[in-house]
């Protein structure tokens, strides 16, 4: 998984790589595979005598709205001339397919390294005023459509798209703007500002910022500690647009733009940092001594976490993206328009795919490994409580007839369903979920010998004593937890 988790907006999906030299399509919200695109276009060879060297896809970027997509293509065997591709693709509605628009051989001189669009600048206002971007300049007018690679040659190259980007008729093709560079030291990556009027590029000790449409270099950070090297790097979002986020080998380090300082920073490892594009949070997934993974959710402008997910997963943490999507904006809050939302994925070591959600959402997780790994025990059971029910129906009481003996009787009785039959045994849910629902559903709620009377004093008697223990134990557990906050820092490894 070289690309690692790239979100399309258009298809509300996640593309990662597939097959050597394709991309896969996968809805998270369907749970399956959509599409795939064969990328490179070479037929697949093996031999024998020895293992082939094949063209893989690094690095993969889609535009704002989805209708381009760019690729890149390496091979390097170490005996030939290595192989660099970069590929425009335009998505067409008529075939409902990408199709290549333009094909850059080779686009820099050593590998690439990143690979990503600008956003749009935000609408203006008014029809009379422009927008201030963050830079400082009016944006008026709509500039072309551009994406930025980076590599290890130093070079920081912009395309654009010559002719427009309304021309949908194949006239429009993409070319080199400009090129930019630092001190001849190689570049590790770039991303813009979410209005598109920054361009932050890293080369190794050095953060650079640069004006996107003039290539001018604007201000250059350097590490505040000097043996270490900046590893990733991103913005923030709305409140916290003025933010820059940056992790080194050991420390996590937030800048602020308006004062050129830094922030704040923290002594820890952070393996895979991305930044919610539609809220001021960003998440950073930490390794643990134990080699389990800790993620922390937190706003830019403070230090302290807002969450905390200690032991998330078991297994190293490779990508995560933010899944976002345009729904229209609810009535309680204000109704008309539209609103933003987005989910955190992550992706393991072992390809396994998981959702961060909160505990009252429909789709808590999806692909969990095993069982003492979910994130959210809660909405798993809740999810193979509805497939029960799907099929065998709820639980409802027995009749009851007064001034007779089965007044008292509360056994449960099922309604079957005779879908049940028609399902495919392949598609029905795992046995280990059904039968504890099914079996307890069996059992009697309250013993048919007994009175009401004596059921209703056996029930108000349990009631208290439960509710005492369990006040007892909220607590002991409240004073440990308040104990141990006070021992250990938020931030942890």
């Amino acid at each position: 998984m070289r690309t690692g988790l790239v979100w399309d907006p258009r298809s509300l999906s996640f593309v990662t790589n597939s097959n050597s030299g394709s991309l896969q399509w996968y809805r998270p919200d369907l749970d399956q595979v959509t599409c795939q695109l064969d990328v490179t276009g070479l037929n697949y060879v093996s031999r024998r005598d020895e293992p082939l060297v094949l063209m893989t896809v690094e690095h993969a970027a889609f535009s704002s709205d989805g209708h381009w997509l760019a690729t890149i293509e390496w091979r390097d065997d170490g005996k030939t001339t290595p192989e660099l591709r970069l590929k425009f693709w335009q998505f067409t509605a008529s075939s409902q397919e990408f199709e290549l628009n333009t094909c850059v051989e080779p686009p820099h001189n050593g590998k690439v390294t990143s690979l990503s669009f600008q956003p749009p600048p935000p609408p203006p206002r008014n029809s009379l005023s422009s927008s201030t971007s963050l830079a400082g300049k009016s944006t008026g007018s709509a500039p072309p459509l551009a994406a930025v690679s980076t590599s290890e040659d130093g070079n920081v190259k912009t395309w654009v798209l010559l002719g427009g980007a309304e021309e949908r008729g194949g006239d429009a093709s993409w070319a080199c703007r400009s090129v930019a560079y630092y001190q001849c030291l190689p570049c590790r990556g770039a991303c813009f500002s979410r209005d598109g009027s920054l361009l932050a590029t890293n080369f190794k000790k050095c953060l650079t910022l640069w004006d996107p449409y003039t290539c001018e270099l604007r201000k250059v950070f350097s590490s505040p500690f000097p043996p270490e090297t900046f590893s990733q790097h991103t913005f923030g979002s709305k409140t916290s647009s003025h933010y820059l986020i940056s992790t080194t080998d050991r420390h996590l380090i937030v800048w602020d733009l308006l004062r050129c300082s830094v922030l704040w920073s923290v002594a820890v490892d952070v393996a895979v940092l991305v930044a919610d594009p539609v809220a001021p949070m960003a998440a950073a997934f930490v390794p643990s001594k134990q080699g389990t993974t800790h993620l922390y959710v937190f706003d830019p402008s403070s230090p302290a976490p807002v969450n905390v997910w200690e032991s998330v997963c078991s297994e190293p943490v490779t990508s995560a993206a933010y899944a976002h999507a345009t729904s229209p904006a609810r009535e309680s809050r204000g109704g008309g328009g539209e609103e933003r939302t987005s989910k955190l994925y992550f992706q393991t070591s072992s390809q396994v795919l998981y959702q961060v959600s909160n505990e009252g959402e429909d789709h808590p997780v999806i692909n969990t490994a095993k069982e003492g790994e979910v994130v959210m025990q809660k909405g798993r059971e809740e999810q193979s409580r509805q497939a029960f029910f799907e099929v065998f129906g709820k639980a409802t009481k027995g009749a009851v007839e007064p001034n007779t003996a089965s007044s008292v009787n509360h056994s449960v009785r099922l309604r079957g369903k005779l879908k049940v039959w028609d399902t495919a045994p392949h598609a029905l849910p795992p046995l280990t979920s059904l039968a504890p629902l099914f079996l307890g559903s069996l059992l009697p709620s309250k013993r048919p010998g007994s009175s009401r009377g004596e059921m209703e004093d056996l029930e108000s008697d349990g009631e208290e004593e439960e509710r005492d223990s369990v006040e007892g134990e909220d607590s002991d557990s409240g004073a440990q937890e308040r104990d141990s906050h006070r021992r250990r820092s938020p931030w942890v490894q």
